[in-house]
Formats: C-alpha cells, sequence, structure tokens
C-alpha cells in the first residue's frame, strides 16, 4: 500500500492558507505554490500550533474537510488516518466524508456542496471525476474555502472555464507510474508480446495518465490487443478479464492501474 506521508504537509498548507485569509494562488502543483505560514516559513515543514493561534481565536478552531472517492478501497484508508493524526496535532477540527462507492460521482458531488455550506475553512478532496466535481469546488471557494486537490488532479481546463483556482496539488506521477509498470512488462517478456489493459475510471486524470504512461512505454514493442475500464474494481476486473481471456487465448501479460483490480485478475 502507498505511504500517504505526502498528505501531511497537504493539510499543514491547507490550515495555513484558511488561517490567514483565503489568499489568491493560481496554478495546482504543491511545489511552485507552497503557502506560507504566518511567520514566513513554507507551510508543511515548519508549521507549528503557535502558528496557528496567530490567525484564529484558540476557542475557535479551524473546521475543515477531506472529501475522498470511498471508504471501500484500502487505498484510502492510510491517507484518512494521515490527515486525522496531522489535525489532531494542529488542533483543527477535520470531517471526513466519502461517497459509499468510488464509482459514485453524484453522490461526491453532492457531499462537497453539503460540506461547504457548513462553514469549513478548507477542502481538501480526491475527486472521482476530474472535470464533473469542478462546479461543486467553485461553489465552495465561493462560500470562503480553499481547495487542495489531492491524488487524482482535477481537470485543469474545466478549472480555468469555471474560473476555479485550487491552492494547490498533491499527488503522483501518475503518468510516471505507468511508463515504469510498460516498461517492467516489455522486460518481462523479452520485448515481444501481446498484453491487455485494464484501466480505472475513464476521464479520471489518474485513470487516463496511468494508461497513457503504459502505452508510450510498450509502444513498438508489445501489442495491446484489448483495453477494458474495471473502474478500480475487483469483481469488476474478474468479469472484464474472463471476457479477454476468453476473446485472446495467446495473451501473454495484463497491466492493471491499481491493485484491487489485479486482485480481480488473478482470480
Amino acid at each position: 500500500m502507498r505511504n500517504h506521508l505526502w498528505l501531511i504537509p497537504a493539510l499543514a498548507a491547507a490550515v495555513a492558507v484558511a488561517g490567514c485569509g483565503k489568499e489568491q494562488m493560481p496554478g495546482t502543483t504543491a511545489a511552485d505554490q507552497r503557502p506560507r505560514t504566518p511567520g514566513g516559513s513554507p507551510a508543511g515543514s515548519a508549521l507549528t500550533p503557535a502558528d496557528l493561534d496567530r490567525v484564529r481565536p484558540a476557542a475557535q478552531p479551524l473546521k475543515l474537510a477531506l472529501v475522498v472517492k470511498t471508504r471501500n478501497n484500502p487505498f484510502f484508508d492510510p491517507m484518512i488516518r494521515a490527515a486525522e493524526a496531522e489535525a489532531k496535532a494542529l488542533g483543527v477540527e477535520l470531517e471526513v466524508q466519502s461517497p459509499a462507492q468510488e464509482t459514485d460521482k453524484e453522490q461526491q458531488f453532492a457531499i462537497v456542496q453539503n460540506v461547504a455550506a457548513t462553514g469549513i475553512k478548507a477542502l481538501l478532496v480526491t475527486p472521482a471525476d476530474s472535470r464533473g466535481i469542478v462546479p461543486a469546488l467553485k461553489q465552495a471557494v465561493q462560500r470562503g474555502a480553499i481547495v487542495v486537490n489531492l491524488d487524482n488532479r482535477v481537470d485543469a481546463e474545466a478549472a480555468r472555464a469555471a474560473g476555479l483556482e485550487l491552492a494547490a496539488y498533491v499527488g503522483a506521477d501518475n503518468e510516471a507510474g505507468g511508463r515504469l509498470a510498460g516498461e517492467e512488462m516489455v522486460k518481462a517478456l523479452g520485448g515481444k508480446g501481446r498484453v491487455a489493459i485494464l484501466e480505472g475510471i475513464r476521464g479520471a486524470d489518474n485513470a487516463e495518465a496511468r494508461r497513457r504512461g503504459f502505452q508510450s512505454a510498450v509502444q513498438g514493442k508489445l501489442e495491446v490487443v484489448s483495453r477494458e475500464s474495471a473502474e478500480w474494481d475487483t469483481a469488476k476486473a474478474y468479469a472484464k478479464f474472463q471476457s479477454v481471456l476468453a476473446a485472446h487465448k495467446d495473451l501473454d501479460g495484463v497491466f492493471c492501474a491499481n491493485d484491487k483490480m489485479a486482485l480481480g485478475a488473478l482470480k
């Protein structure tokens, strides 16, 4: 399971910006848009409870919300634990919510709308739908919250069209991860063979990036004979892969874009 210590500076950054008032921070990368604490140090590295005391009364702790895709995927468990631990250390209130299923984009949209209406100062979100979530995030900003995008990127074009400014993006380089997987597949198959792809939710930035990375690495070396979306789900991956195997009995390998789908393919 991937380590989620990267969430700690993300939460600290959200607290720092929310505590100092809603600052304008164009762009979506954590590296070049690092909020500063009231003392001038980079958020996420030297933020202390004393910093927070200078920007809000002790009797009124800052309220933040973390909205993940689902609690039914163990990928998000360490993310939630890290956020809750850091919130406790910083002395802020953190509400964690999620839809029941990772594919329930509409429920996540409604959750974001609802938590934004409670007066939160910062929202950390892993969007199920990179484009569809934008109007809800825009509403959160209009209500006075800053938004930190985690893991699955908000679509940059949709954000620009809506006039949505994100405080930061914190997450992995999914395209590089897919490319590494492709390179390993090429090595394992000796540079030739027929492979399939089980990808995540189509239209989600992380799913598309992992697929692009894999395909770029195997292009001209391996033949991709099938692409199916199993939407990050084990049962769906099992069903999809059974159909793939029936159609391609000479298949040499399969790239699964997350661990749950890999477990489904292995059944």
